[in-house]
């Protein structure tokens, strides 16, 4: 489960976090690749502060396309 943050868009900042972790299931794919809880997602696949409208849609739709195959994430984790 991701949560948007609700802070300004600045198209050419491409390492600004985009999404939040906001729960991990146990023996999900979150959970194998070894997300947390509160990791922020600088990328997701192809997906950036600067490609992303900033809605679960494209997440998701990225998901459900991408079953069975790797999707590279880039997390900010504090």
């Amino acid at each position: 489960h991701f949560q948007m943050p609700l802070n300004s868009f600045n198209q050419e900042d491409h390492n600004k976090p985009f999404a939040k972790i906001a729960q991990v299931d146990e023996e999900s794919p979150s959970f194998e690749a070894g997300l947390k809880l509160n990791d922020e997602l600088i990328q997701f696949g192809p997906l950036t502060h600067a490609n992303t409208s900033r809605n679960l849609i494209e997440i998701a739709d990225l998901v459900k396309s991408s079953i069975n195959k790797v999707i590279l994430l880039n997390i900010l984790r504090k």
